[in-house]
């Protein structure tokens, strides 16, 4: 066995006596090394990796104003972690070769300690030596971070319940900027609670930021370990205050692909001689024992030697695998194909081992979706490798809890509102969804598998009723199951009066009736205290079903729009009921006696106790003297209709003799507006021929036009129009358009248009507008049409900017 002064000697004479000139390039060498390392503090990561190789349990770092101390308790340094620390890229072969494994390189990992160190010094195994930068005359000439110098006093001083101490001092070439962000980074605040959770070795983390005064604890205990899974706690204290966290934490030994290892950026990583790796996830437990989300991400335990780092993953929970960085090894390599096999392979444990693992047990098994699903965002290669093919696998596999305590596949459920679980019993599910499964009531699952599913039963203020909450009342009132109703109702009645008012529902068939169907609010009525519902009239009212009348939910369907009916009501609908049986009694009635019975039904009307469409058999009385049906008569102009043709035929505009309505309904001109819209909902004007009369007043006032322009003018028989005019005038040939708008465009015929161009200064333009009310002629002549638009549609702005005169009739 080498004595270990003997042994640094050795190492120093080593490097002393090589070629300066490799001296030269291994210094160079090493300086890219350290900075190969982006931040000063991820050496406190390369200190835990090698704390938890040695198999330490306990780990301590203090921070002061002028150095950083840190010790463990694992296996003393031996003869071969001093070659590793001494070399570049040299791992200890001995110890992997008696099956121990290890997270780091020790002597590459090491070198990140002199970013903030020209001096540290370690003491380990019988080992005391340090690498001294101002030890040597020309430091670029010689690696002097492999190069050992022996101490004779032991520096640092190991604590009795350690092994191994690292003394670092800081380096007064490191800036003030520099060394705050040290501080922060190191500081007990600012060390991650789950920084041991997947050590396999280290249990307790001591913190001691003198600077701060601030001291951290973190250990680790394991809980409950068996074939699928541990349970681990995490205890945290701080200045006094201990707070726990649990975590559920899988693992898998997985071989590595040859085609994985055949990789050249997995044979550069040297992971091209492993056979297996492990990969790890942890989901976190609150204080029940339950599965809650937590902010995820990867954590590269590292088998060669870099940092332990996180990444965010997009995941709720936590992984961890030997996963490579990309240059400047701030993040993961996303195409290397050894991190694609290990991202699969996490995907792989989840759905292999994880998820039976939930299902089986009663704690985890109603809400394990909801953490499982990933959330939008994180590393592209989880994404790729992970997030979408658990996405995929979730929505299409039985991860659903039913009501069964089986689990299906999202789309083979349906959702059911949380207020109507306790009223649809299993025989109203299976009727309903003969194919599908009930969600379990307890199941907690994200929006993304419930928009696989099928929707169930449900309603809102302001939505109404699903179709299947539609289905599922048809099917209640079919059973005539009258507590369903009240329980219904009394969830109706547990919002406020301004939302039942103004709720969707109130227009939905949701009221049970006492023939037990269903109607809208609106459309039932529930006599009042001693009011008896006449047979006359009970095919014609539809009556709240009676178990239904209680104050309560009285109160609830009132405000939603069913109706209280009195007795003073019972005898408006008797009347109305009469009035609607006019069919036989009409004939035999006289003129005074038809006015009246209309009055009377026009009354009603405006109470809505009756509707005007079910008045077939009344005929209304024209000034001819006739009665005829509604659908027959045109407005007079007593009832202020927005055309003036009974003022147009008085002018001579419109000719024959039309059926006006009569005005002996008329008793008030406050109620015209009314009296129009009752004869309107008959029928009256409906078959008002509004094209035959606009061409008619449109060529009258045109001929009326000529006359007192002096000119004798002619209309064409419609046959003889094929001449593509309307009118002869002394010479002139002229084409009518007439419109009821007040601002109208005109489009005429190839004819009109060929005739126009063939004589376009004989050819004349009269466009009649208002022609139902107020009739106004536009003159224009046909070459002016010409000269504006050469094309068959005229717009009225160019009517206007063409005209030669204008003429209004009455």
């Amino acid at each position: 066995m080498t004595d270990p002064k003997e042994h640094i000697k050795q190492l120093r004479t080593r490097q002393e006596n090589t070629d300066p000139s490799l001296l030269k390039a291994l210094a160079g060498a090493i300086n890219r090394l350290e900075k190969a390392f982006p931040e000063q503090w991820h050496f406190l990561m390369e200190f835990l990796q090698n704390a938890d190789d040695c198999q330490s349990s306990s780990f301590s770092l203090e921070l002061t104003e002028d150095r950083i101390q840190i010790y463990n308790d694992g296996r003393p340094f031996d003869y071969d972690d001093i070659e590793s620390l001494c070399n570049v890229g040299h791992s200890s072969k001995a110890h992997s070769e008696k099956g121990e494994e290890y997270i780091g390189y020790l002597g590459v990992g090491f070198k990140s300690v002199f970013l903030i160190s020209d001096n540290p010094r370690v003491n380990s195994g019988g080992y005391q030596f340090k690498f001294d930068k101002e030890h040597w005359d020309d430091p670029s000439q010689i690696p002097w971070q492999i190069t050992p110098l022996w101490m004779n006093n032991s520096i640092p001083q190991i604590p009795k319940q350690y092994s191994t101490a690292f003394d670092i001092p800081i380096s007064d070439a490191i800036t003030s900027e520099t060394f705050d962000k040290l501080v922060q980074e190191l500081s007990a605040e600012h060390i991650s609670d789950t920084t041991v959770l997947f050590l396999k070795n280290l249990e307790t983390v001591n913190i001691h930021d003198r600077i701060n005064n601030v001291s951290k604890t973190i250990e680790k205990e394991l809980l409950e370990s068996n074939s699928e899974y541990e349970i681990i706690r995490i205890t945290v204290e701080q200045d006094g205050e201990k707070k726990t966290n649990k975590w559920l934490v899988f693992d898998n030994i997985v071989s590595v692909p040859e085609q994985v290892k055949d990789d050249p950026m997995t044979q550069r990583w040297e992971r091209d001689n492993l056979d297996t790796r492990e990969v790890r996830v942890a989901f976190k437990l609150d204080d029940n024992g339950l599965l809650q989300k937590h902010e995820g991400t990867a954590h590269m335990g590292v088998f060669s030697f870099l940092p332990l780092k996180e990444v965010p993953s997009g995941l709720n929970f936590l992984v961890q695998a030997d996963f490579l960085t990309a240059p400047g090894r701030e993040t993961i390599h996303r195409d290397a194909p050894w991190n694609r096999w290990l991202a699969r392979e996490v995907s792989q444990l989840i759905q292999d081992h994880v998820v039976p693992t939930f299902k089986h047990d009663e704690k985890w098994k109603q809400n394990f979706t909801k953490v499982l699903y990933p959330k939008e965002g994180g590393h592209s290669l989880f994404n790729e490798e992970i997030q979408q093919p658990l996405q995929e696998y979730l929505k299409n596999s039985p991860v659903i809890l039913t009501t069964d305590g089986d689990f299906v596949k999202p789309s083979d459920c349906v959702t059911i509102q949380d207020s109507l679980d306790d009223l649809i019993s299993a025989s109203d599910f299976s009727e309903l969804f003969p194919d599908k499964a009930n969600i379990h009531s307890d199941c907690e699952t994200v929006f993304q598998l419930k928009n696989e599913m099928s929707d169930g039963p449900s309603f809102s203020s302001s939505k109404g009723l699903s179709n299947s909450m539609e289905a599922l009342l048809e099917l209640k009132s079919s059973n005539e199951n009258i507590s369903f109703f009240k329980s219904l109702y009394q969830l109706f009645g547990e919002w406020a009066d301004s939302t039942l008012a103004g709720t969707r529902i109130r227009r939905e068939p949701v009221v049970l009736t006492e023939e037990c169907e269903l109607k809208q609010p609106k459309e039932v009525s529930c006599p009042a205290n001693g009011v008896t519902i006449p047979e006359q009239l009970r095919g014609s009212i539809s009556i709240l079903h009676p178990d239904l009348r209680t104050s309560g939910i009285l109160n609830t369907l009132t405000t939603l729009g069913v109706d209280e009916i009195t007795q003073e009501d019972i005898e408006h609908k008797l009347q109305a009921s009469n009035s609607l049986n006019l069919g036989r009694q009409w004939p035999k009635l006289d003129e005074q006696s038809k006015i009246d019975k209309t009055r009377e039904c026009f009354e009603l009307y405006l109470q809505q106790e009756i509707d005007a469409t079910d008045l077939d058999a009344i005929e209304v009385l024209t000034k001819n003297g006739e009665w005829l049906s509604p659908s027959s008569a045109i407005f007079s102009h007593e009832y202020n209709p927005e055309h003036r043709i009974e003022q147009l035929h008085e002018s001579g505009l419109v000719p024959g003799n039309p059926d006006f309505l009569s005005s002996e309904y008329l008793r008030s001109s406050d109620q015209v507006s009314q009296w129009r819209r009752f004869f309107e909902d008959l029928g009256v004007d409906s078959n008002l021929d509004k094209t035959t009369f606009v061409e008619q007043i449109a060529v009258e006032t045109a001929l009326r036009f000529e006359e007192t322009q002096g000119r004798e003018a002619k209309a064409l028989p419609r046959h003889e129009e094929v001449e593509g005019y309307d009118l002869e005038s002394e010479g002139r040939v002229i084409e009518v358009k007439g419109s009821d708008s007040s601002s109208p465009s005109v489009r005429l015929t190839t004819k009109q248009f060929s005739r126009l161009k063939s004589d376009r200064d004989n050819y004349y333009l009269y466009i009649v507008r208002n022609t139902l009310s107020r009739p106004r002629l536009v003159e224009i002549k046909g070459e002016n049409v010409l000269d504006v638009d050469r094309s068959i549609q005229i717009n009225f702005d160019e009517i206007q900017t063409i005209s030669e005169n204008e003429y209004e009739v009455i």
